[in-house]
């Protein structure tokens, strides 16, 4: 399994195909896994995810054949902009983190709390890298 494949806009692309072709809540049908991608190993993570989070119910994933229920969460979050979109969001929200700490250096009365205010903003600036390398 290629790892580097396991992206947001790989789940999106998994995700979307599921919606657009099984109705949520519908009894499980058997279908061959390829149809959602040539990649086992990297189907079968991206469906236990899935299920984790609670987009798919009843998951029953062999080599030949898949089965299993998508529920309406999944649908919400591909409306909501799906996992691309919710990686955005945490990205942008560490910018504006990172903006209003900056305020707060330049603010006379907390001239002595400076180096802890650097400190997370240099926490925050490595979460933002981190999830830059994570998407590619």
């Amino acid at each position: 399994m290629d790892i580097s494949k396991f992206t947001p806009q790989f789940k999106d692309e998994i995700l979307t195909k599921i919606c657009e072709n099984i109705p949520p809540y519908t009894l499980p049908t058997s279908f061959s896994p390829s149809l959602l991608c040539d990649d086992f190993d990297l189907l079968r993570t991206c469906l236990n995810k899935f299920q984790e989070r609670g987009l798919i119910t009843d998951l029953n994933l062999r080599r030949t054949s898949c089965t299993f229920s998508p529920t309406a969460s999944a649908i919400e979050l591909l409306n909501r902009g799906g996992f691309v979109f919710e990686e955005d969001i945490l990205t942008k929200e560490l910018e504006k983190a990172i903006l209003e700490i900056d305020k707060l250096k330049a603010k006379p009365g907390l001239k002595k709390y400076v180096e802890q205010i650097t400190g997370v903003t240099s926490i925050i600036s490595n979460l933002i890298s981190a999830i830059g390398a994570i998407r590619g």
